[in-house]
């Protein structure tokens, strides 16, 4: 809310948006309406200005909005293998998500090697509402890593996990 100091009484007040309108409206009243804080993977300040224009003395006074993206706090993975006996398989869950229409999960695959990690392969995005999926590979043991990356929400940032291991129990005989 944009308010005047020192209003005077009987003058009628008016409010416009005078740039920025893609990130703000402003009502009658003076309340500012935050619109969008850019286009998804855009997770840097918008700025609008404000003008108030006293109608009856035809003075104007201009207000400076910035408009940020909220953090969407942590983001989990959870990596789960259907057995301890199977490396072929996992199902990988992104919880605690914000609940958004717009908002979606991408879980990533990826390899390290000598010079860090590589992308294998991208699943998804899929909604946060159910944010699960199931990926299946010749062998998870090894330099296999997942990840879990949240965008796509004119409200949040976008986020992403650390990259994770799932714990395998499976032993294996070896022939000499």
């Amino acid at each position: 809310l944009i308010s005047v100091d020192n209003a005077v009484a009987n003058t009628s007040y008016e409010w416009s948006v005078v740039s920025g309108s893609e990130y703000v409206s402003v009502d009658n009243n003076g309340n500012i309406i935050a619109k969008a804080g850019g286009q998804a993977g855009d997770d840097s300040d918008k700025t609008a200005t404000v003008q108030v224009t006293m109608k009856d003395r035809r003075k104007t006074a201009f207000v400076n909005v910035t408009v940020s993206k909220e953090d969407p706090g942590a983001i989990g993975l959870t990596v789960k293998e259907l057995s301890g006996l199977d490396q072929t398989e996992v199902t990988l869950t992104a919880p605690n998500l914000p609940n958004s229409e717009q908002a979606k999960v991408t879980f990533n695959i990826l390899k390290m090697d000598g010079e860090g990690y590589t992308l294998i392969e991208t699943i998804g995005p899929v909604s946060v509402e159910k944010p699960t999926i199931s990926y299946q590979s010749d062998n998870l043991i090894g330099d296999i890593y997942f990840q879990a990356v949240f965008s796509g929400d004119t409200k949040y940032i976008s986020k992403s996990t650390n990259p994770v291991q799932g714990s395998y129990t499976k032993t294996q005989d070896i022939e000499i």
